[in-house]
């Protein structure tokens, strides 16, 4: 279903969603290679999030997971918008038929 995201298979490496014709690809380990990524963050928002023991790292790359999903399947419906309309027309003017 359009919008909706569901893992196709799952190791314990890694871990595959689609969206809306797209598909993710995540490490679920840490075989994949990492690349550094210093950003910086508000200093009380780390204290609460190391108070609390909460993976920053897990924590970034589940968020990024996430908008990436988001704006692949943004980008897959505008990409196939044509072809929805006509559709859409299509059952406008003939209705559904078997």
């Amino acid at each position: 279903r359009a919008g909706h995201s569901r893992s196709l298979g799952t190791s314990s490496a890694h871990s595959i969603y689609a969206c809306a014709g797209t598909a993710v690809a995540t490490s679920d380990d840490h075989q994949t290679a990492r690349r550094p990524a210093n950003r910086s963050i508000y200093a009380d928002l780390l204290a609460k999030v190391r108070d609390l023991k909460i993976n920053l790292t897990a924590t970034l790359e589940q968020a990024l997971v996430e908008r990436l999903r988001q704006r692949q399947r943004e980008q897959w419906l505008a990409a196939n918008r044509d072809a929805f309309d006509a559709s859409n027309q299509k059952v406008e003017t003939r209705g559904l038929r078997r």
